[in-house]
């Protein structure tokens, strides 16, 4: 937890993206506050949580849901834009590498999830989400994750 300010300029930033950052956070108050300060009127948000999670992860201070993040923003002064789910195909991943928790996966958990992000980095968005989508119907799984793009009033 750090409550120094982002050393940049009031108003002066087109564009932040915070990806997992607000549920490491203690206090997520001041962090969009901070967030707020540095964007231009008008200036655009981009926020990734997880959300569903299956596994406790000791380092999330809380857990959000895409509603719950968006009414958190909308009261630190953003306008909500747009928001979706997904993220369906890391589970393909997260169910290997959870499997056996108690098990030290080492540097092959990293070359998994890095093959993992490499491959599926080069897909068409289009046809991700299709993957992505298909994962969901047929394993009957949650989205993992929520993007919320905000706009500052």
């Amino acid at each position: 937890q750090h409550d120094e300010p982002i050393p940049i300029s009031d108003s002066c930033v087109d564009l932040a993206i915070a990806s997992h950052v607000l549920e490491h956070v203690v206090d997520d108050g001041p962090c969009l506050q901070e967030l707020h300060r540095i964007l231009k009127p008008g200036g655009a948000l981009a926020v990734l949580i997880p959300v569903n999670e299956r596994h406790h992860d000791p380092h999330h201070v809380r857990r959000y849901s895409l509603a719950s993040c968006r009414e958190l923003c909308e009261r630190h002064g953003f306008r909500f834009a747009y928001g979706f789910e997904n993220e369906l195909l890391y589970y393909v991943v997260e169910n290997l590498y959870w499997r056996h928790e108690g098990r030290k996966w080492g540097i092959w958990a990293n070359l998994m999830r890095s093959l993992f992000n490499l491959f599926t980095s080069r897909f068409p968005f289009w046809l991700y989400n299709v993957c992505d989508r298909l994962v969901g119907m047929v394993t009957g799984l949650p989205p993992r994750q929520a993007a919320l793009l905000l706009i500052k009033k």
